[in-house]
């Protein structure tokens, strides 16, 4: 789920009792107080509970909250470009540009979080970490990858050499082929691409309005609907 002050369930029978006991002991610790929880730019509050506790820290959750919204974002905008052909020639040139730009200034963002420490969880590899690699391991895919030397490759390298991660990233490479395709698909009315929240934010204000303009006109992307 996406959105402001959102919360990810992984055990939706517990999550209730578990989000005000959490909620109970954040307003009774000065450690969980808003100036020591977050950085002043920090645009999500995100809690995930296993139904025992919360699987990160308020602080570790920041990273997972702002790649899963905010980067995310560019990496699927990348992904409308290069694969499904909505911009080409120049609009295509400015927005890959644009999009280029943004990854620098989150691998930055990044960079600063992680510090020293040998993974965003901490001295051990954990749920943060397994939240942020696919998103920065996506913007690698598109050719734009972090400094060779700095710390945040060190850290990608290292998340790549696990063997669940190299798997998974494996099984994705493998059935990437099929993205080859998938413009004329949409092309052809196969199937309707979802533009909503900082997607379709992304998408206009890195100056895909006409996208946008299009997609409604040859009805091919589609918006959010109410619930029947």
């Amino acid at each position: 789920m996406r959105g402001w002050g959102f919360v990810t369930v992984l055990d939706p029978d517990a999550a209730m009792g578990e989000w005000h006991a959490h909620a109970a002991r954040a307003r009774g610790s000065d450690a969980c107080s808003p100036s020591k929880r977050w950085p002043m730019d920090a645009p999500l509050v995100s809690y995930v509970f296993n139904g025992g506790g919360p699987l990160m820290s308020d602080a570790q959750s920041v990273p997972y909250a702002v790649c899963d919204t905010q980067f995310e974002a560019v990496t699927w905008g990348l992904s409308e470009i290069i694969y499904f052909k909505r911009a080409k020639g120049a609009l295509a040139e400015t927005m890959a540009a644009r999009a280029a730009d943004q990854i620098s200034r989150f691998y930055a963002w990044l960079e600063r979080h992680l510090g020293e420490e040998t993974w965003f969880s901490g001295r051990d590899f954990g749920w943060t970490d397994l939240c942020v690699v696919p998103y920065v391991h996506s913007a690698a895919g598109f050719g734009f990858l972090p400094s060779p030397q700095s710390a945040l490759t060190g850290w990608l390298e290292r998340c790549r050499s696990r063997p669940s991660i190299a798997a998974a990233f494996k099984a994705a490479n493998d059935a990437a082929g099929v993205m080859t395709a998938v413009a004329d698909v949409v092309e052809a009315g196969g199937f309707k691409r979802q533009y909503r929240d900082h997607c379709l934010e992304w998408m206009i204000r890195s100056g895909g309005l006409d996208v946008v303009r299009d997609g409604i006109v040859r009805d091919n992307i589609r918006f959010n609907t109410e619930p029947d």
